[in-house]
């Protein structure tokens, strides 16, 4: 402008009562540095801080806002589910790369944002995607259009948007692509997928 992590436990807990000598004698664990985003964790807007690791360049910078077209390709739609895949284009001269999800929302004809939710759990995840002057990358998204929680039931479960604001991956600026498929439901969620070559 766009998830959570399973563990799974190798025993059971034994009972320990309140205020007994066991529960006394165990130690306070120190707190844990919080884990790094990864597909299927919850994604904001502004495309969620740094995703390029620092490993992977192949000496190209990165593509920036200005250097990027975009424009949604309406996919299947049924049971209340739509789908599209955004497809952006490098309209400058020099070559750049993307790597990662990025960022965006949603906003209305007169600019006015509206809440959307970007979650990452679409495949594939995130590989160096390298875009000559001319060429494209893509990023798949999903969404409902059925309402819930709050939502309406009768009307739009959102205000109409007329543009997708998209953030390239580690960028913090914004280029602009025309929406016209329709409310997304849930709170704005959708889930998208990392860029890939087509």
């Amino acid at each position: 402008m766009a998830i959570g992590l399973l563990a799974g436990c190798g025993g059971t807990e034994q009972p320990t009562g309140v205020g007994s000598s066991a529960a006394a004698a165990t130690p306070t664990p120190a707190p844990a540095e919080p884990p790094a985003a990864a597909p299927g964790a919850p994604a904001v807007g502004d495309g969620g801080g740094p995703e390029r690791p620092p490993d992977v360049s192949d000496g190209d910078p990165r593509c920036a806002p200005a250097q990027l077209e975009g424009r949604m390709e309406p996919g299947d739609a049924g049971a209340g589910h739509r789908s599209a895949t955004l497809v952006v284009t490098n309209t400058s001269t020099n070559r750049c790369t993307l790597y990662g999800y990025g960022g965006a929302e949603l906003y209305t004809a007169s600019g006015v944002p509206i809440p959307t939710r970007l979650t990452r759990s679409l495949e594939p995840g995130p590989s160096l995607v390298l875009l000559l002057p001319g060429s494209s990358a893509r990023k798949d998204l999903r969404w409902t259009v059925v309402a819930t929680g709050d939502e309406p039931v009768d009307e739009p479960c959102q205000v109409p948007a007329s543009q997708l604001r998209v953030i390239p991956p580690d960028e913090t600026s914004p280029f602009s692509v025309i929406w016209d498929l329709g409310p997304v439901c849930d709170g704005g969620r959708l889930d998208d997928s990392a860029f890939y070559a087509p």
